[in-house]
């Protein structure tokens, strides 16, 4: 899944119990991200997605293991190859956009005016330059999501690490933030979400965690399957040898119906419609998913 020739981040059986759990946060981890990679981290409530960006962030230290980036141990220092949105921050109420940006600018070793047109490039970026001037407390959740973005790429870092930045926005909101990240296309991306679609539109790979383990890792761009859930004529059974290609399983068999499920694309499910029609095998209903969905509901409780 990786690009062994430039592998940015490294995590290496990397280990987390918070003081007030005795249920680790994260349990001898294993990744490599290489250079451009968009990888999507998916999991339930408490399965170690936040733990990892935390880490990497160096907002927090693993119990046990290695982390570097860009072959870097100093974590404090190899931040300044990587951004941050959070579902939210706070403490930054009281300033106003260009404060914000400014501010940061200049953290980041640039000098007045450099700092100056650097909060200009990132008000009209983040679309916020008719309310520069005003309290990021007065914003919309929406808008100060659109700062924070803008907040993360001051120092136009190569690394950019999402938690959950659609969370709690309204449509529009959620609309604005998507079109500023379709603009940072040529960042190293690690995002973490709930939400399916997300993770579809936004990384070509995905790394599904539960109880802070990483249970399984997949290329979305091989997922070219859905999974077709049928209930169907006990009739089918016989037949079933014919559709081994398919994957077929049987997941109930509560009269007068089974439930069969079926893994394939388009085409081949559609050649099995057919010969359930020739031979008079009646089809009662028929329900679909996308893999990954699938797959997420076979590993995560939720």
């Amino acid at each position: 899944m990786t690009n062994q020739k430039n592998i940015l981040i490294k995590i290496k059986n990397v280990s987390k119990t918070y003081s007030h759990s005795n249920k680790p946060a994260l349990v001898d981890v294993n990744l490599n991200i290489g250079e451009g990679e968009k990888v999507g981290l998916i999991g339930s409530n408490g399965s170690g997605k936040t733990t990892l960006l935390r880490l990497l962030m160096n907002f927090i230290k693993p119990d046990e293991g290695m982390i570097l980036i860009k072959d870097q141990s100093d974590l404090e220092d190899a931040r300044r190859f990587m951004g941050y949105v959070g579902e939210s921050q706070s403490g930054l109420e009281n300033f106003t956009p260009r404060e914000l940006f400014e501010s940061a600018a200049k953290m980041c070793g640039m000098n007045s005016q450099q700092a100056g047109n650097r909060a200009r490039q990132l008000l009209e970026f983040s679309g916020l330059e008719e309310v520069a001037n005003e309290l990021i407390e007065g914003f919309s959740k929406g808008m100060a999501q659109r700062a924070f973005v803008g907040l993360a790429i001051v120092h136009d870092p190569e690394i950019l690490l999402l938690d959950e930045p659609m969370s709690g926005l309204d449509q529009q909101a959620q609309d604005d933030v998507r079109s500023l990240l379709k603009k940072l296309a040529n960042k190293t991306l690690v995002y973490a979400s709930h939400n399916l679609d997300e993770i579809e539109e936004f990384t070509s790979s995905v790394i599904v965690m539960h109880e802070g383990k990483i249970v399984i890792q997949l290329n979305l761009k091989e997922l070219d399957q859905e999974i077709f859930l049928l209930e169907i004529d006990p009739g089918i059974k016989s037949f079933l040898s014919r559709f081994e290609h398919l994957n077929p399983r049987i997941s109930s068999e509560s009269s007068p119906q089974i439930e069969l499920l079926l893994t394939t694309d388009s085409s081949n499910f559609q050649d099995f419609i057919d010969f359930c029609k020739n031979n008079n095998v009646h089809i009662h209903r028929i329900r679909s998913r996308s893999l990954l969905e699938h797959i997420y509901h076979e590993y995560i409780s939720t």
